[in-house]
């Protein structure tokens, strides 16, 4: 889909469905954004779990030395780095839930053809999103 088809469609919408319209439709593209950044951020932290590394953001640090004082460290990074993708998780479940009411609104206002458009637009926005980032990563 092309910018053109695309800022047609928003302006078509906007002109026969009307400003609040377009707004539920904006609102949706933005919740679709936040489950690909989230999504990417689950990918990024299941990795470092994946492999045994603990994000920076994560480092834990004790002032007494010792094997056992490393071993709880290690296993204090674990474990909150398993705390992390379970928020994570939740947090995506529950802008899936938000993203879902926010279809079956558009479903009652929009045509077929329109809803199909919107919903293409859409996931186009989600996966080119989701592709960005992925090649940040690596």
């Amino acid at each position: 889909m092309t910018m053109n088809v695309v800022i047609h469609s928003l302006s078509y919408i906007r002109s026969h469905y009307g400003q609040d319209c377009l707004q539920v439709v904006r609102s949706l593209k933005k919740m679709s954004v936040k489950v690909a950044d989230y999504r990417n951020h689950l990918q990024f932290n299941l990795q470092r779990l994946h492999e045994h590394l603990t994000p920076y953001s994560l480092k834990l640090r004790s002032s007494i030395p010792g094997y056992r004082a490393k071993k709880i460290l290690k296993n204090v990074k674990r474990k909150v780095l398993n705390e992390r993708v379970w928020q994570v998780n939740c947090k995506i479940d529950q802008l899936k839930c938000n993203q879902d009411e926010l279809k079956t609104h558009l479903s009652d206002l929009l045509s077929s053809d329109s809803l199909l458009r919107v919903m293409e637009f859409v996931q186009n926005t989600q996966l080119s999103r989701h592709r960005q980032e992925n090649r940040q990563l690596k």
